[in-house]
């Protein structure tokens, strides 16, 4: 997020000095052209100093017009220095801020440089750097310009005075021209008219510099604006900072718990799973002695049918010989019954009691496996439900 506010900070840091490169473009044009202008007027200068030598006016008119234009050069030497004091103090401003925004950036970058591949940025940088290093030597060349021209205007005002001087030596030779007077004057008058439009560009040109420095102003405010912008942003992504810090604590928080109750939960299952082997054994052990019963007990009743297909046979080969005898086995063989009945009770009492101790076992532990994954289901759906608002 800081690189693309960064990487738009650059953009509008470029859009500012394309705009016043554009601004200095237009005050080179103009200086350039009130240059031209210059020369134009410091031909005509010559040219009237020429005429002048050879017809030198007489007039208080031709005199005053001297000393008007001679006014107009000082008060235009003094403008012009005006000017370049205005130019270099706004360019010393403009330089100072840049080094001020660069060097923010290059703090920004510093910060960015540990996080982040900032190699493109720099090449970006030291392009644009080269290209500030550009414009100030641009800019250097061109207060070199300005002081060379100061230093020409000097030069002229030197020959306007050497000029002067020639024309009160001259002055008695001018009796005998008088009647070029009205050529004279009639340059002049347009000479005049030509010297009036120069203050009306001077007028344009302070017009240009007011609405720069208006400009600047807006742009400082606008800068000033967007710093206390980003300044408030960042204070935002430093709560939003924290607040996700805390809750990736509480999240971790809650994952030890989560692994923890999961490992109870492994804990519990392993000993249910044990429960219900040890219970299955049982089953197995109960069947088993079920078995050996049952088996007992039909062994017990094919011996005994056995003995009373005997005793039967027995009794009917015997039963004139042997009746008081028949009577006594028959009374010991129905108590021998009797007993065996006795016995087969408590085990068939044993059997069922058993069967209804396992079928209570087994809904019991039915019960409790049911209820074990109530519980697991329902931590699962809650571990779900904070996994889902975590994301």
């Amino acid at each position: 997020m800081e690189f693309e506010q960064i990487i738009k900070r650059l953009d509008w840091l470029d859009e500012e000095h394309r705009k016043e490169k554009a601004s200095l473009a237009q005050i080179t044009d103009r200086l350039a052209s009130f240059e031209a202008n210059f020369n134009v007027l410091n031909q005509q200068i010559k040219e009237l100093s020429k005429d002048i030598s050879s017809i030198s006016p007489t007039s208080a008119r031709v005199d005053q017009f001297d000393e008007a234009l001679k006014n107009y050069r000082t008060e235009f030497v003094i403008r012009i220095d005006e000017a370049e004091k205005h130019f270099t103090k706004n360019q010393n401003e403009v330089d100072k801020r840049y080094r001020l925004e660069f060097d923010g950036i290059n703090k920004s970058l510093d910060a960015l440089q540990k996080s982040s591949d900032t190699t493109d940025l720099r090449r970006k940088l030291d392009a644009r750097l080269q290209e500030e290093n550009r414009v100030s030597r641009s800019l250097s060349e061109l207060d070199a310009k300005i002081s060379q021209e100061i230093n020409t205007n000097k030069d002229i005002l030197l020959t306007v005075k050497l000029t002067e001087e020639n024309q009160r030596q001259d002055a008695k030779k001018t009796i005998d021209i008088q009647t070029d007077i009205a050529t004279v004057r009639k340059r002049v008058d347009e000479l005049k008219n030509k010297v009036e439009l120069y203050p009306d560009s001077i007028r344009r040109l302070e017009t240009r510099l007011a609405e720069i420095t208006l400009s600047e102003t807006e742009r400082r405010q606008s800068q000033k604006t967007f710093i206390e912008q980003q300044a408030l942003m960042q204070i935002d992504r430093d709560q939003m900072q924290k607040e996700l810090k805390d809750r990736i604590e509480k999240m971790g928080k809650q994952s030890q718990l989560l692994e923890a109750q999961i490992q109870e939960w492994d804990s519990v299952q392993r000993a249910v799973s044990r429960a219900q082997e040890v219970y299955e054994e049982i089953t197995q052990k109960f069947e088993r002695r079920i078995n050996e019963i049952t088996e007992m007990q039909r062994l017990s009743e094919d011996r005994f049918r056995q003995e009373w297909v005997t005793f039967k046979a027995d009794y009917q080969k015997r039963w004139t010989n042997y009746t008081l005898s028949q009577d006594e086995q028959f009374r010991d063989t129905n108590s021998e019954i009797q007993k065996l009945s006795e016995r087969f009770a408590p085990l068939e009492d044993l059997s069922q009691t058993q069967q209804d101790i396992i079928q209570q076992t087994k809904e019991a532990n039915e019960e409790y496996l049911h209820g074990l994954l109530a519980q697991i289901h329902e931590l699962l759906s809650a571990y779900e439900r904070i996994m889902g608002q975590s994301r």
